[in-house]
């Protein structure tokens, strides 16, 4: 429910915003709200609503966008970097091997048997990793669900907040003048 109160308090202002710049000032942006003007659509509820779902559009929306255009290049440099390894080791065993020729007095016969251990235990991981793959990707897929049924139910119960948060905030007002004497409170 934590996430739900932060959602909803992220959202409301948005909502508030559209509320008065749809309802109320007919989307004339530099237009200032006049006192007492009366909304396009005389039910309050049902403009706050309408509000409150252009919000959760527009913040969905926004999100799926950033991630539309931040995955791609994470994966893309993820494979980029796994399909360039072997090359690199490649390539550190061929420096090593011209500095051995170059500095024949030199015994670098240790340093390319730690490189060439380190490919050998990376292949191993690897092999390692690849044959517990079905697991860990139930255990993903599992996560992965389990979280967007969280997300979701917390953008169910935010909706909720959002609708009804004057009536929220007026108990949460009784409650704090119920607990504390009008002095405090």
């Amino acid at each position: 429910f934590l996430g739900a109160f932060l959602i909803a308090y992220f959202i409301n202002p948005v909502a508030g915003w559209l509320d008065d710049l749809i309802f109320y000032r007919r989307f004339n942006i530099f237009k200032k709200r006049a006192k007492g003007s009366r909304p396009l659509v005389q039910n309050k509820k049902a403009h706050r609503l309408i509000s409150i779902v252009l919000a959760y559009v527009i913040v969905v929306g926004l999100a799926i966008l950033a991630l539309s255009l931040i995955l791609p290049n994470i994966v893309e440099s993820i494979a980029t970097l796994a399909a360039q390894l072997p090359s690199m080791v490649r390539t550190i065993t061929g420096w090593i091997e011209s500095l051995n020729n170059d500095t024949p007095n030199a015994d670098l016969t240790y340093v390319e048997s730690l490189v060439n251990q380190l490919g050998e235990k990376v292949v191993a991981y690897i092999q390692d990793f690849t044959s517990g793959l079905l697991p860990k990707l139930y255990n993903i897929g599992k996560s992965f669900i389990s979280t967007v049924v969280n997300i979701v139910l917390a953008f169910v119960v935010s909706c909720y907040i959002s609708a009804d948060s004057d009536k929220i905030k007026f108990q949460i007002k009784r409650v704090i003048y119920a607990l504390f004497r009008e002095q405090i409170a």
